[in-house]
């Protein structure tokens, strides 16, 4: 069972009106999501800019008890909720500032993984775009890419890619715009029941929730901040692929594109962001490698890295492991997999920075300077 404090935290999430940034800012003026219930109207003042109006929902029992009833049921059916303030909630999503509080996850792996690559394009999906996919798929695993693939679960470009990660043993999440009880579209629950076996399924909404236009617009933001890289697939001028790419553009994430004929209006978006240079032009593998510089993973490099890590201690040699089978990676994500203090770490990371092994870049980020 989570704790109580996660109870109190999934209370406030279902307050109608309280967004992640006032949730946030509830907990830090509380000092606790348990401590928020007990706050007054002298708490809420205008210097905290939270609405007043709040305290009636807090001494509302009703929250706590739906709380309750979430928890109970995620236990039943082996659902991890994920805490803002958990270890292994995803820390490329922890960095994006409207990142959920609670997420609920059915699945076996690892939120953290190495790399993330979310793809998403259009419901009416050509079959210039399902090649592209498939392509795509078959290459990262022909080049050994320890790489998980985040989609929405949806029609089209979706649940391709979806179908493309299995058929290739590559583990996929999907993410989704309404409660944990329901697989939407009913079409997509075999895909799903596969993705729970190597991937899994996410979700910020509770329970009961429907699949309403508005909730895909919520979820989107969702894969941009889980993502490494967000690869767009075939999109018309408008839509929720484009509003994903902005998004993952304003994460400071790498965006990219596949071109398409001018003219066709199921590539005109992608064609915009590539015009606009909100997103790189990819053709195959070979170009996210390049941009993400992402070298593949053949046992004849890693024997070649093993030479590189002459003269460093054990502490120095599993970060640099970790920053070549990961890419760039943030001091966060290296405390959670090294089980190290943040502080202890910054130490061995500005020790490998003098010894020109590792480089920060923009975005809180490290990666091998070699």
């Amino acid at each position: 069972m989570k704790s109580e404090e996660t109870k109190y935290l999934l209370a406030l999430q279902l307050i109608e009106g309280v967004g992640p940034a006032t949730l946030r800012k509830l907990v830090d003026v509380a000092g606790s999501a348990k401590a928020v219930f007990s706050l007054t109207q002298k708490d809420l003042s205008t210097k905290n800019r939270i609405n007043t109006k709040l305290l009636d929902s807090l001494s509302n029992p009703k929250y706590l008890a739906r709380a309750e009833e979430e928890l109970e049921f995620c236990e039943k059916h082996s659902i991890q909720v994920l805490s803002l303030y958990d270890n292994n909630y995803p820390q490329r999503l922890k960095q994006c500032k409207d990142a959920p509080v609670i997420l609920f996850y059915q699945g076996n792996v690892d939120l953290n993984y190495r790399k993330v690559v979310g793809i998403v394009g259009t419901r009416n999906a050509t079959v210039y775009g399902t090649n592209l996919v498939e392509k795509l798929m078959e290459e990262l695993a022909e080049h050994k890419h320890k790489v998980l693939i985040i989609s929405g679960l949806a029609y089209g470009i979706d649940i391709i890619a979806h179908k493309a990660a299995l058929k290739h043993n590559i583990p996929t999440v999907g993410v989704m715009g309404n409660g944990s009880n329901l697989i939407y579209p009913s079409q997509h629950r075999q895909y799903a029941a596969q993705m729970i076996k190597n991937g899994g399924i996410l979700t910020e909404f509770p329970k009961g929730t429907k699949p309403e236009r508005g909730n895909f617009v919520t979820r989107n933001r969702v894969i941009a901040g889980l993502s490494d890289a967000l690869i767009v697939v075939e999109s018309g001028e408008k839509g929720g692929s484009l509003i994903t790419a902005d998004m993952a553009f304003s994460y400071n994430r790498d965006v990219f594109a596949f071109p398409g004929k001018v003219g066709d209006p199921y590539s005109s978006g992608c064609n915009k962001l590539i015009k606009m240079q909100k997103a790189a032009l990819i053709e195959g593998i070979t170009d996210l490698e390049y941009v993400m510089d992402w070298a593949p993973e053949t046992n004849v490099e890693q024997v070649t890295q093993t030479s590189l890590f002459q003269g460093l201690n054990t502490q120095e040699r599993s970060i640099m492991e970790l920053i070549l089978q990961d890419g760039n990676v943030t001091i966060d994500y290296l405390s959670i997999k090294l089980g190290l203090p943040v502080g202890h770490l910054s130490g061995l990371l500005l020790n490998l920075e003098f010894k020109n092994m590792v480089k920060s870049i923009p975005g809180n980020l490290y990666t091998k300077a070699i």
